[in-house]
């Protein structure tokens, strides 16, 4: 295919590298689903910060980041952009809420909270059998003489 000649009959050309073509394509850290609205840049900073820090913990913990250890710290840090982005929306928009919606947001910022918690949970980072197995052996048993003795 010739990239100079536009693909349909009355399609304009572009100037540049052609648009249609794969190299164009974005990764899906920057997809649609992953943006924040407009005034929610500083949560996206919070949840690229959270979601290093925890993707260095699994690493610390457990060496490498396995597929189901980066699906638990993507659905961690999501849920943590929407705990971020509710209470944001809570305080900018208080005075304008009614009780009723300010205790919604309220609770879904706790239900957020909570499923961000158990995604974390599931990378069980603080059941690390190797570092348990070199605390039992890290250092030589006394032999059973040695309480005798003294």
């Amino acid at each position: 295919m010739n990239t100079n000649q536009p693909l349909y009959e009355g399609q304009q050309m572009v100037k540049g590298r052609d648009k249609r073509r794969r190299s164009a394509l974005k990764s899906g850290i920057r997809s649609a689903i992953g943006q924040c609205p407009p005034g929610g840049a500083y949560v996206h900073r919070l949840v690229l910060a959270f979601r290093k820090a925890l993707e260095d913990e699994v690493i610390a913990a457990k060496g490498s980041i396995g597929l189901a250890d980066a699906c638990a710290i993507a659905t961690a840090a999501r849920w943590e952009r929407h705990a971020l982005l509710v209470t944001r929306w809570l305080r900018v928009g208080f005075a304008e809420l009614t009780y009723d919606q300010r205790l919604a947001y309220s609770r879904d910022i706790g239900k957020a909270s909570e499923s961000r918690d158990r995604a974390i949970a599931s990378l069980q980072l603080d059941k690390n059998p190797t570092t348990v197995i070199e605390a039992l052996y890290a250092s030589p048993r006394p032999p059973h003489d040695a309480a005798e003795q003294s």
